[in-house]
């Protein structure tokens, strides 16, 4: 069963800058920190705030919506036909915690496993950037400032390029069940690292996926890969890439219907640097690579 009513741009911009105000005022606190599956994999009393602020109150407003939502979903969910909103609260909690400014609630609207609506607010710096499909991407640089439209630099050729990727240190110290897929994995993470670090203009490691989508949607990067991502760290930022004239995939050029779970993102300016990124690129399947 749907919703009778759909949320708007103007309602997610609202509760983007609402969650925003809840991480601005605890940022330079002093945190409780926990640890989730890895020492390196952390949450706070904040993330946990964000997330069932932002749950409660799309719910009092749209209570047959669904959720996928970093501090509450299991494992095994995955994005559903029904409407449903898909939150990280803060992405980038590491850098949160050391108060290092670049995190950002992330949510996306989707229903039909369509991204409809998507907003990244990162309320440390008041960067706002949105997107509505078919409408277009936008950036605000802070509160009151009219929104700009937004497009990639349509950079074709990767010597020409900077690129951002992730290393997933919490996912990879994670993994001591099975030391020998991790290995595998960060072989792999590395042997891409080098190959970029010989033909790319130059490397960032932002440390929230959600931003660098946002940063190769407005041209201040080109392209941005990495292995261990969830749902909800790129929801909201692939459709911003998206209706930027960006493209994104998986690591190995192709973009299968359950995209979003496949816990990987190579995203790019233009076609034709996906292309060149796609066919260089060493892959590894996330899931096969489990069995």
């Amino acid at each position: 069963m749907s919703s009778t009513v759909e949320p708007t741009l103007e309602y997610l911009l609202q509760i983007s800058r609402q969650a925003g105000d809840i991480i601005r005022g605890a940022f330079h606190r002093a945190k409780h920190v926990d640890c989730k599956v890895s020492a390196a994999d952390l949450v706070t009393e904040t993330d946990v705030a964000v997330e069932r602020f932002l749950i409660g109150e799309i719910s009092n407003k749209f209570p047959e919506d669904k959720f996928l939502a970093e501090e509450s979903s299991r494992e095994e969910d995955e994005l559903s036909s029904d409407p449903t909103w898909i939150i990280d609260p803060i992405d980038g909690t590491t850098n949160f915690v050391c108060t290092f400014p670049q995190c950002a609630s992330s949510i996306a609207y989707a229903v039909n496993k369509e991204i409809k609506l998507g907003c990244v607010f990162n309320p440390i710096t008041d960067e706002m950037w949105y997107a509505s499909l078919g409408g277009g991407a936008f950036y605000v640089p802070a509160k009151g400032s009219e929104p700009v439209r937004i497009h990639t630099s349509g950079k074709a050729k990767l010597g020409d390029c900077l690129v951002s990727l992730g290393f997933n240190v919490p996912l990879l110290r994670s993994d001591q069940s099975n030391t020998e897929r991790a290995r595998r994995i960060a072989d792999v993470v590395c042997r891409n690292h080098r190959f970029l670090m010989y033909n790319s203009r130059d490397i960032r490691r932002i440390g929230s996926a959600a931003i660098d989508l946002c940063y190769v949607a407005m041209g201040r990067e080109d392209c941005y890969f990495e292995l261990g991502i969830k749902e909800w760290d790129i929801a909201a930022g692939v459709l911003i890439l998206s209706e930027a004239g960006g493209c994104y995939c998986l690591i190995n050029g192709e973009k299968p219907d359950d995209f979003l779970h496949r816990r990987q993102v190579l995203a790019c300016c233009s076609e034709e640097l996906r292309e060149e990124m796609s066919s260089k690129l060493e892959y590894i399947d996330w899931w096969e690579d489990q069995k």
